[in-house]
């Protein structure tokens, strides 16, 4: 199965939802799995956070892991809700290159070890709860059929380093596992000339830019300028793009 694309009216709020299919709970990758998900969407620390909420081009951003099941295949979900005039497509460019930074270096060790305290803290609080412990011990055995994997967790957490979380991204958020998912309140709100420029601005920014970081930054302020351009001189401009990239 390859990539798939959807666009949907939801009745709502607009919402970027990209998904990866991901092994399950009880596969060796899932503990770092887990980590990437921390370390791309989970509270105001995460690298989706500061580059979307802290500047204002979202409302909020949350990430799940394992929304399927345990045995069966696993999903990654990262949701994602723009502010007033910022486009989905702009949210996706992101994203994907936050993504891309992730597979292209391990997290640095500071941002390495904030996430191991915050899954020491996690399993601490668990097991402070009767009921948070009847319930880890019995996801345990579900997934393991054993239910001291969810014990020997801390333990498990030393021998995982940050490259583990580069070599999960490199492996399992690939396009042929991904589905994304433009959710908008209204169908006008989705703008295939918007769509159309921000690929097109990646694909050059990426020729003559490595650091994923700035290419996200060039497509951001491009499609910034063009919002401010009346539609028909958006697409002339879109169209002139896509003829710099086309094959000759």
């Amino acid at each position: 199965m390859g990539e798939r694309r959807l666009q949907v009216q939801s009745g709502a709020r607009d919402r970027l939802l990209v998904a990866w299919r991901v092994p399950p709970r009880n596969h060796p990758d899932h503990l770092a799995l887990r980590l990437l998900t921390a370390c791309l969407a989970e509270g105001p620390s995460s690298r989706l956070a500061q580059r979307l909420v802290d500047r204002g081009l979202a409302r909020s951003v949350s990430a799940s892991l394992g929304a399927t099941g345990a045995r069966q295949l696993a999903m990654l979900q990262v949701e994602i809700q723009p502010t007033e005039g910022v486009g989905l497509a702009t949210l996706e460019s992101a994203l994907a290159a936050e993504v891309l930074r992730l597979q292209q270096e391990p997290p640095p060790a500071r941002e390495w070890q904030r996430r191991i305290q915050e899954t020491d803290l996690d399993l601490t609080l668990l097991l402070q709860s009767p009921g948070g412990l009847a319930q880890g011990l019995a996801a345990a055995w579900a997934e393991h059929g054993d239910w001291r994997p969810l014990l020997t967790l801390p333990e498990r957490l030393t021998h995982l380093g940050p490259e583990t979380i580069q070599a999960a991204a490199r492996k399992h958020l690939v396009p042929a596992h991904r589905t994304v998912a433009f959710l908008a309140a209204e169908l006008a709100t989705f703008d295939p000339v918007e769509n159309a420029a921000a690929e097109v601005l990646r694909t050059l920014a990426r020729r003559r830019l490595e650091d994923p970081a700035q290419v996200e930054a060039v497509v951001t302020e491009g499609l910034r300028q063009m919002r401010m351009l009346p539609r028909e001189d958006r697409e002339r401009t879109v169209r002139l793009l896509q003829e710099q990239v086309r094959p000759r």
